[in-house]
């Protein structure tokens, strides 16, 4: 019987900056993956979905934004050479807030392989669908990025590049006395919410308190 082949799905997250604080990019890998156990009932090989942080990094300070489709055109070059057999489906959330939307712009003619989701963050309490973009209350990206953490929906692996400036951030968030940066993870809370947004208890009631300090999230 033939193994299921691990197939993948690929989630960025790109938080905007410039002079005061960089840009960042974020890569969640959807992973759909055989868990090594056979199903008896259905005679298949079991397979389980997760989300891997498999990269997160900021890019140096004052990067033209016209540089950035170039960067992420190598950048997904690379992404393509990890599975030669297939070439993965790939999501780009972009910060499309204030000068955001020219980036966005500037990425949509340089027509890259990949499916462009501008976010507009906001701080209002609902999400809402724009003319070109989708906005979306800055409590509801941390709201949906501390769920995926809680629940261990999304998975940091030990030793990852950058980790300790990570856990800087997200300790930081939610907090207003905090004077921490966040580049690196909004950008990873905008790839979060592209694959897979939670429903937001704003919308319908008041948003949650978001607070991402504490014990640091299992790695695997």
């Amino acid at each position: 019987m033939r193994k299921p082949i691990p197939h993948s799905t690929y989630h960025l997250g790109l938080d905007l900056g410039f002079s005061r604080n960089p840009s960042a990019l974020a890569c969640l890998e959807d992973l759909t993956r055989p868990t090594g156990e056979f199903d008896h009932i259905y005679r298949v090989q079991k397979t389980e979905t997760v989300l891997v942080l498999r990269a997160i990094f900021r890019l140096p300070l004052r990067t033209p934004y016209a540089d950035i489709p170039a960067f992420l055109a190598n950048y997904l070059e690379r992404l393509d050479a990890r599975t030669p057999h297939y070439r993965p489906v790939k999501h780009l959330a972009v910060d499309a807030t204030g000068v955001g939307m020219p980036v966005v712009e500037h990425l949509q003619r340089a027509g890259l392989p990949v499916r462009l989701e501008p976010i507009v963050i906001t701080s209002g309490e609902s999400v809402g669908q724009l003319a070109h973009a989708v906005s979306v209350p800055r409590s509801a990206l941390l709201h949906n990025l501390r769920v995926q953490l809680e629940t261990q929906a999304l998975r940091i692996p030990a030793g990852l590049p950058n980790l300790p400036d990570l856990y800087t951030e997200l300790g930081g968030l939610g907090d207003p006395k905090a004077a921490t940066p966040d580049d690196m993870a909004f950008a990873l809370a905008l790839a979060a919410w592209s694959a897979r947004p939670h429903p937001y208890v704003g919308e319908r009631d008041h948003a949650l308190p978001v607070h991402l300090g504490g014990p640091k999230p299992r790695l695997f």
